[in-house]
């Protein structure tokens, strides 16, 4: 597991080759550089996305792996923007207030040096239509 990263940042540059891509060295950088260097934190982020299936238990059951990956990585970007995911979709559709999926979105961009601009950005995207 732990070349996966490294296996990914190749894909990541292959296919920019392929399209003809101008890469830029910032952006060689971002795509080099591993979203953790803690694997476990990786693993609950990706069980996390695993067992979120658009049902209510299933999000609970994702928020829950998102939590334990930030406890083990706070910097672990890819997690806070899952927990907003979640709120998202709680709020939408699962009856729970839009103030939760707003304080998720707070955390994203009070996180900021954790949290990547991409991310916070996806995420206020989605948080577009409670605010």
């Amino acid at each position: 597991m732990a070349d996966i990263f490294a296996i990914q940042s190749e894909v990541a540059q292959q296919v920019a080759s392929a399209l003809k891509a101008a890469i830029s060295p910032e952006v060689k950088k971002r795509i080099e550089a591993p979203p953790t260097e803690n694997l476990e934190a990786f693993e609950l982020y990706l069980k996390g996305n695993s067992f979120f299936d658009f049902t209510v238990d299933g999000i609970y059951r994702a928020m829950e792996y998102y939590n334990q990956a930030i406890a083990l990585d706070e910097n672990l970007a890819d997690a806070y923007v899952g927990l907003g995911r979640c709120n998202w979709y709680l709020a939408h559709f699962g009856g729970v207030p839009p103030r939760a999926f707003l304080d998720s979105l707070q955390k994203c961009f009070g996180n900021s040096h954790h949290v990547g601009f991409k991310q916070c950005r996806s995420l206020w995207g989605i948080g577009g239509g409670i605010a």
